[in-house]
């Protein structure tokens, strides 16, 4: 978006709530001589199959680099210091140089976003933005407590999640009265955590979730998770037709066991790192949404379908 306002604004503000880790778009490219055999002499579309599969193994190639603290890891951090510095030798002096791991906010791909900073109309605002006045203009406060507003003409707010209430936005409650929002509240004193996969809860039977707690990622695709989570509904229902029954809840202790899982699984991890990102909510603990490990990992979980996690009635 900045490299897209700089050249057509006359002054352009950046409130930064906090510098980001950044990689160059496209960070993997393809020579063309490989991509037209690829894509025009293969059949079955085999060649773009290849592609797409070249591109998830080389994100989750990334992924295995950010996830722990590790030699590769540090390289991959200096690595990412000197693309920002060679771009724009002043970030330290903006600020926009993270100080936090790879992977506790999510990487920017970018399209020339560090030499965009360096434009004589550029400017970047670190200060902490309280609100909107009546006039409209933004109200910053600095460091020391001085309040500043800046009166622009245009104004893009481009941040801010709802991360801690990821359940449907209507009321669900159960054959009890329980409402599911409270109920995953409660959650992690009652089970250690709120669902399992982020698919089913209990006490909600035939009650399934896409794009629940701890399906999401740092590094991958939302779409893959999803059609994982499709792929493990499909099964459960399945097997509850094929049995002639008409419910399934899952089973607390399958939860329980989970959320030890989920526990263990993010300790070490970039994202319990200090640093401001979309996904960890304001509450501290461990991330809502985020699973603590890779597209494969998560496939692996929920490949098949498992009738012991499950009461069928």
């Amino acid at each position: 978006m900045i490299e897209s306002l700089q050249p057509i604004a006359g002054q352009l503000l950046l409130f930064q709530r906090s510098p980001k880790w950044v990689l160059p778009k496209p960070f993997l490219r393809f020579p063309p001589l490989l991509l037209y055999p690829l894509q025009k002499l293969l059949p079955f579309n085999l060649g773009n199959r290849i592609l797409r599969g070249a591109c998830f193994l080389a994100i989750e190639f990334l992924h295995c680099i950010v996830r722990r603290p590790s030699f590769v890891q540090r390289l991959f951090t200096g690595h990412l210091k000197s693309r920002i510095l060679s771009s724009n030798p002043d970030a330290q002096a903006m600020n926009c140089m993270p100080e936090y791991r790879p992977g506790c906010s999510r990487i920017i791909v970018h399209a020339g976003f560090p030499h965009t900073l360096t434009k004589s109309n550029v400017t970047v605002v670190n200060d902490s933005v309280t609100g909107l006045t009546p006039s409209g203009e933004v109200a910053t406060k600095t460091s020391s407590g001085e309040v500043v507003t800046y009166a622009p003409d245009v104004i893009i707010y481009a941040t801010g999640f709802s991360v801690t209430d990821c359940g449907p936005q209507f009321e669900v409650t159960n054959g009890a009265g329980e409402a599911l929002k409270s109920t995953w509240k409660s959650a992690l004193d009652r089970w250690g955590g709120a669902t399992l996969f982020g698919i089913t809860t209990p006490l909600f039977p035939n009650f399934f979730v896409m794009y629940g707690p701890h399906t999401n990622t740092i590094l991958g695709s939302i779409t893959f998770f999803s059609e994982c989570a499709a792929s493990y509904v499909s099964q459960c229902v399945s097997h509850v037709l094929k049995a002639g029954k008409k419910s399934v809840t899952v089973k607390e202790s399958s939860v329980t066991s989970y959320g030890k899982y989920v526990t263990k699984s993010f300790q070490g991890r970039p994202e319990l790192d200090s640093c401001s990102a979309w996904y960890k909510g304001s509450g501290g603990g461990l991330p809502v949404t985020n699973f603590p490990g890779g597209m494969l990992e998560f496939w692996w979980l929920v490949r098949r379908f498992q009738v012991s996690d499950y009461t069928v009635e």
